[in-house]
């Protein structure tokens, strides 16, 4: 079934009818030019041990096809066209047309363990822990990585904002969110190329418990298209990042630490440039 294009209200992400079920986890799959992959990710969705889900996917405006892709699955899945704005925007929207307690992202390109939101629901019995992430595998293209808790040094729990202010140890497509926390940070900040994602655990982390389920439930894809792999774009998104945390009144607490890393990230994009 195609929905499309609808207006997203601004800050509000409530859904769009007002109906939340409780327990019932949201599986937003934004989607630009993946119609590759898009298949991979959303039967792996679709294969979880854990039954109570909706999955939603939002094509940004591709043009490869993926809508003919989206026909063979009915409505098990509920499918969203709009206009090009970005992956945050894209996710944002799911969100606003989804009715799930929990909130789950998982990008067109990568793919779930079956059992993963089985192993991560439960811990919301926790009220005090707002987000749930796990490890991940990459696979594709070499890379000198083979989980992504290696590359960032590890997996942290608990009140986690100096950790996580010294480096992203949290991928997208691993987390599961209590809907009203990511309402409370305000979704993911469009008009952000790259690191969208990274600004907005750090707002979590201010304010609630973050959990990591210890092993890797998640196996995400490297290959060639991905904006991250930009070393100089990662390092200019990074340094913009940090200045704009320098500014904000919540993080006052953490600035001699931003403030370490917004030069540390300054002198790493200069080096580049006189390298590159």
């Amino acid at each position: 079934m195609k929905y499309v294009y609808s207006r997203q209200r601004r800050g509000d992400f409530r859904s769009m009818d007002g109906r939340i079920q409780k327990g019932l986890v949201s599986v937003i799959i934004p989607t630009y030019n993946a119609s590759l992959f898009v298949r991979e990710a959303i039967d792996s969705v679709l294969l979880q041990t854990y039954h109570s889900f909706e999955v939603i996917v939002v094509d940004d405006e591709s043009n490869d096809g993926v809508s003919e892709v989206m026909k063979i699955y009915g409505d098990r899945v509920r499918y969203y066209e709009k206009k090009h704005e970005g992956v945050s925007s894209a996710r944002n929207f799911g969100v606003v047309h989804s009715h799930g307690e929990f909130i789950a992202f998982l990008d067109a390109d990568d793919i779930w363990n079956k059992h993963k939101l089985e192993k991560q629901v439960p811990f919301f019995s926790d009220e005090s822990i707002g987000l749930v992430y796990a490890d991940m595998e990459f696979f594709g293209e070499p890379f000198r990585f083979r989980f992504f808790s290696e590359m960032a040094g590890g997996m942290w729990g608990g009140r986690v904002a100096q950790q996580l202010l010294r480096g992203n140890f949290i991928g997208t497509s691993s987390i599961v969110i209590r809907r009203t926390l990511f309402e409370e940070v305000g979704g993911f900040p469009l008009r952000v190329a790259i690191g969208e994602d990274y600004r907005t655990w750090l707002k979590v982390a201010l304010r609630s418990k973050i959990q990591p389920a210890r092993e890797p439930l998640v196996r995400y894809r490297m290959h060639g298209s991905q904006a991250s792999k930009d070393r100089r774009k990662s390092y200019e998104a990074l340094i913009d990042m940090y200045a704009s945390l320098l500014r904000d009144q919540d993080f006052v607490a953490y600035r001699p630490l931003i403030f370490a890393k917004y030069v540390e990230y300054c002198l790493k994009f200069f080096v580049t440039k006189l390298l590159f």
